[in-house]
């Protein structure tokens, strides 16, 4: 009997786990948004049968950024719907047929192909009944109804989707292992007629942090009429001066695959930046004039007179001997630690070398890993250099305020022609006060930007409604 009884409360729980299917009026019209809910719910979880509750139904595509719809997740399974019943529809992500998952650019570049949607459902005079999928971000009204819309919901898709809901936390503390994702990641497909917004984040992050800024941004309808959204990732454990260099690195490589001919301009001159804390370093390293005020902190000699074979002497000259990317012109500075910050000494400092393993070694190459295995002579090497080049050097420890590295950077002129706007987070608001917690305010200060902007709030100021407002105004 209790056999009986288990298998009948397993049954009646998998029978619940499809949403009934709802009762569809005759008359024609838009189906309020509570049903157009129960409606997608229910066609969804039956696997998109011809017909509901008797009636025919089909879909049809109006979304500009997904050419072919296969198959939808509705919102209620990972994330909250558009809940306004003055709104028409129900969000919901699509997934395009033939790449559901995404579809690479490069080794280090891949572009999102699932995309948010709003479907709207009607009731026809034939009797059938369709849903409808729009880009609430392009299209914001149908026949005078505001359309549902969660800008919030790509991310809410993608962090459902992840593996590891610490990713942040393991990115920091074994780089080597999250190396393989590291990259660029494109919201939509790439279009050379909107300026690439790039958002890259810092220590103990990922780009999922950026969630509410970014949906702020976009939910402006003439900043992503202007803009694309592109999203970098690095193993925050790293050194962040060879994340500058994988940054480069894998930029450079992007852009040669999108615009080959160099014809776009909203790529090649008006590319910005919004950088949170580590990650302003990199950004502003990665603009950055005279690098052999780096390389003088980690070698002795010019890497001419090195004896190393070619292919590495290549690398080490892409790391330290570099020409600045020409294509940003605008860089958003979040709470970064331009003079360092004291929490990277003492007990964070120890607890960092405790827990974060030892980075790859930085000449190896990705795709021929027996490169990189030669040793460089330790006479061409500084102390700096020997523990950098060894391992030695972790993403905390640079970013004490006597780092070499910081120490070059802050000699290295940024590029002609690129906008430094700096947002600083203090307790109390002012420049007095307190810094963020983790970042003070004579740290945060450049002395070179062309904007400063001090609000009250944390070193997680990238959360703030008043940090977006800031961002939003700098954007336009």
């Amino acid at each position: 009997m209790r056999t009986l009884l288990l298998l009948f409360t397993i049954f009646l729980g998998a029978c619940s786990s499809v949403p009934r299917a709802p009762e569809l009026p005759s008359e024609t019209g838009y189906l309020p948004q509570r049903l157009t809910r129960k409606l997608v719910e229910h066609w969804s979880a039956k696997g998109y049968p011809a017909e509901v509750s008797g009636r025919p139904i089909r879909l049809l595509n109006r979304h500009p950024a997904i050419q072919q719809i296969s198959t939808l997740t509705p919102a209620r399974d990972f994330a909250k719907d558009d809940n306004n019943k003055k709104h028409l529809g129900t969000v919901a992500m699509l997934h395009h047929k033939d790449s559901p998952s995404g579809k690479p650019i490069t080794e280090t570049a891949w572009q999102f192909t699932s995309q948010p949607g709003t479907l709207v459902g009607r009731s026809e005079k034939d009797g059938s009944v369709t849903l409808t999928a729009f880009d609430f971000r392009d299209q914001k009204q149908l026949d005078g109804y505001s359309l549902a819309q969660n800008h919030e919901l790509s991310f809410d898709y993608a962090e459902h989707k992840e593996d590891s809901p610490l990713a942040s936390f393991f990115s920091l503390i074994n780089p080597t292992k999250w190396s393989n994702r590291r990259g660029f990641y494109l919201a939509t497909e790439y279009n050379p007629e909107k300026i690439p917004l790039i958002f890259i984040h810092g220590l103990l992050s990922t780009p999922f942090d950026f969630k509410k800024l970014a949906a702020r941004i976009a939910a402006e309808e003439d900043l992503w009429d202007r803009y694309q959204f592109w999203y970098y990732f690095y193993p925050s454990g790293d050194p962040w001066v060879i994340s500058a260099a994988h940054f480069r690195s894998d930029f450079r490589a992007l852009t040669q695959a999108l615009d080959p001919d160099k014809n776009d301009r909203p790529l090649r001159q008006e590319t910005t930046l919004i950088a949170h804390s580590m990650g302003g370093l990199i950004s502003r390293l990665s603009v950055s004039e005279q690098s052999e005020r780096l390389y003088q902190q980690y070698f002795t000699q010019s890497l001419s007179k090195v004896n190393y074979p070619h292919e590495q002497k290549k690398r080490l000259r892409q790391q330290f001997l570099f020409k600045p990317l020409t294509e940003p012109k605008k860089i958003i500075f979040l709470a970064t630690p331009n003079q360092g910050s004291g929490l990277a000494r003492g007990p964070l400092s120890w607890l960092a070398k405790g827990l974060i393993r030892k980075p790859a070694n930085i000449l190896r190459n990705k795709t021929n890993p027996s490169q990189g295995k030669e040793q460089l002579p330790e006479e061409a090497l500084t102390k700096h250099g020997m523990d950098l080049l060894n391992g030695r050097v972790q993403s905390v420890t640079g970013l004490r305020s006597d780092s070499v590295a910081l120490q070059a950077l802050n000699e290295m002129p940024v590029r002609k022609g690129v906008e430094l706007h700096n947002i600083v987070a203090t307790l109390t608001g002012t420049k007095a006060g307190f810094g963020d917690w983790v970042v003070p305010y004579k740290s945060a200060r450049l002395s070179r930007a062309n904007s400063e902007t001090v609000i009250r709030g944390t070193h997680w100021l990238i959360h703030s409604k008043k940090t977006a407002t800031v961002v939003i105004g700098l954007l336009r």
